[in-house]
Order: structure tokens, then C-alpha cells, then sequence
């Protein structure tokens, strides 16, 4: 799971009635944001990412560049 440092653009994405994903528009993602990485995206030189409970694909340099990987919270058992 990454937190974005700085805002990023990326295309939202749908998913089509045959499984496929598709492009749904462009979203401006912002600071803060909890990014969970789902994979490399069907998008030529992108990566899928799950915000708020929707997918969305955009550039791994820019995720590379804005973002940190997030501390998770261990608790003892």
C-alpha cells in the first residue's frame, strides 16, 4: 500500500460486460491518498491501482516519484 506525498493524474478505469477494462476518463488523484497496487495495467507503461474502491491506472514513475510505501501498524500476538 503506497500514500501519495504529492496529487497525481490517472484514467479511471471500468471494467466492460466481456471482463475487459477500459478507460472511464481522467481523474486527478489527491495528496493522502491510500493507494493499494494491483498490477501492471493493460495500458501500455502503466500500473493499476485500487483508490476508494476504484481502479485506476497510471504512470509507475509517478507512483515511484509521489508516493511512499506505507508503514502497516504490527501489533504483538
Amino acid at each position: 500500500m503506497y500514500v501519495l506525498e504529492l496529487p497525481v493524474s490517472a484514467v479511471k478505469l471500468r471494467e466492460t460486460p466481456d471482463r475487459r477494462r477500459e478507460s472511464a476518463g481522467i481523474a486527478t488523484i489527491p495528496a493522502g491518498s491510500t493507494l493499494l497496487v494491483e498490477g501492471r495495467s493493460t495500458l501500455s507503461g502503466l500500473i493499476d491501482v485500487v483508490w476508494e474502491g476504484t481502479v485506476y491506472a497510471l504512470f509507475s514513475v509517478d507512483l515511484e516519484s509521489r508516493a511512499t510505501l506505507a508503514q502497516l501498524d504490527e501489533k504483538p500476538v
